[in-house]
């Protein structure tokens, strides 16, 4: 009986043994984490796009400056109107009214296509205010929808060395003695009391200044614009 069951429980092992599943190699895990990278391989995606948008930054810089420096200054082209509720705009679209770029000579003193200059008269020796104008309807305003009196008109253009000249009326930015000497804004530009007009007494070619009649010092020819056309109204 002792026999019999000896042999049984040989068979049982043997045949336990036998269920057991031989071992597998390894499933090569660490390949299948070598494709993890993707999410690396998002990331260089990434980069790639911050590259690009890189390249593309670098290549904007002076596009975008521009692109935003004329949104500051300059208008549209578009005429002078009168809106529903009878205000009067004067042409180139809305005018720019923060704080924006310097007016200064570069930048044209933040002038656009149909602005004039109103004074009341002008005359050698003497020094008047001259007011930053258009035209609408064949009347004549300043830039905050006033009426302008009547008087003289000035169309005008930036002066340059060869083009200002002693004995002529010229318009000009008054400097000041504090702060910035450039306006810094092209609302501040179209409706300042720093604009006049007087008569050239003498140019500094070499220092690229000039003098007018009624004005103590040298001023240099980035404040001037040369008159182009004469009116009165």
């Amino acid at each position: 009986m002792r026999a019999f069951l000896i042999a049984i429980c040989l068979l049982g092992c043997k045949k336990h043994e036998k269920q057991e599943p031989a071992p597998e190699p390894p499933a090569e895990p660490s390949r299948g984490h070598s494709f993890t990278p993707f999410k690396d391989g998002g990331a260089g995606s990434a980069s790639g796009s911050d590259e690009a948008a890189g390249s593309s930054t670098a290549a904007a810089p002076e596009d975008a400056a521009a692109t935003a420096d004329a949104r500051l200054y300059g208008g549209d082209g578009s005429p002078a109107y009168r809106d529903e509720q009878g205000h009067v705009h004067g042409p180139g679209g809305p005018v720019y009214m923060g704080k924006g770029v310097p007016c200064d000579a570069s930048r044209d003193h933040c002038m656009r296509e149909g602005v004039w200059f109103a004074a009341d008269s002008v005359r050698p020796g003497s020094l008047f205010r001259a007011l930053p104008a258009f035209e609408l309807d064949g009347k004549w305003y300043d830039w905050r929808g006033n009426d302008v009196d009547s008087g003289k008109l000035f169309k005008t253009e930036l002066a340059k060395i060869d083009t200002i000249k002693a004995g002529l009326p010229v318009v000009f930015l008054v400097p000041e003695n504090s702060g910035s000497q450039w306006l810094e804004s092209e609302y501040d530009s179209l409706t300042t009391s720093r604009w006049d007009v007087a008569y050239v007494d003498a140019v500094n070619r070499a220092a690229k200044t000039f003098r007018v009649k009624g004005w103590p010092d040298d001023m240099s020819i980035d404040v001037a614009r040369v008159i182009t056309e004469q009116s009165t109204h």
